[in-house]
């Protein structure tokens, strides 16, 4: 009978150490999918702040390029067919 009861125990004991080792890993899968948002986060926020770097030094040479390009236009216009 106390056999039973032990055996009994034991059984219960090692059912739980699995749900707690199924919940940790679950909890640990978690916590790696959150470090690998949060990663990419902060690689879109690099690659934005490097595109608005990069339009803001490439604006003013647009400009100028425009501001070229007509001026060519008015000094020597396309022939007309």
């Amino acid at each position: 009978m106390e056999e039973q009861i032990l055996l009994k125990i034991l059984a219960k004991l090692d059912d739980l150490e699995k749900r707690i080792e199924r919940l940790e890993s679950v909890e640990l899968r978690e916590e790696e999918r959150k470090k690998a948002v949060f990663a990419s986060l902060k690689k879109v926020e690099e690659l934005s702040n490097q595109i608005r770097d990069v339009r803001a030094r490439v604006k003013p040479l647009l400009e100028r390029a425009a501001e070229a390009a007509i001026e060519h236009y008015r000094v020597q216009p396309p022939e007309r067919r």
